[in-house]
């Protein structure tokens, strides 16, 4: 639970999508993402969704290269690909 939380939360986001379904999103303003079902939004806690109310809409991870490509690569570089930790 602790790496999924602490920079990993792409991952299990990315797990559940394909077991499960539903819609992948980023909280921009938390740096985190969770996964969309049924109205409900969970990451490796369980359902967080009264968490992130009151949080500034999430952005569906789908459509974010097209919407905001700067953010897209910036996430991609230091979420996913984690090359931002790594870098001088």
């Amino acid at each position: 639970e602790e790496g999924l939380l602490n920079g990993c939360c792409f991952w299990f986001a990315f797990i559940v999508d394909v077991r499960l379904g539903g819609h992948m999103l980023y909280l921009i303003c938390a740096g985190h993402f969770v996964q969309k079902i049924d109205g409900r939004l969970y990451d490796v806690t369980g359902d967080v969704t009264e968490n992130f109310t009151n949080e500034h809409p999430p952005v569906v991870w789908a459509g974010l290269h097209s919407t905001d490509s700067s953010l897209y690569r910036c996430v991609l570089r230091d979420c996913i690909d984690k090359q931002g930790e790594f870098s001088d």
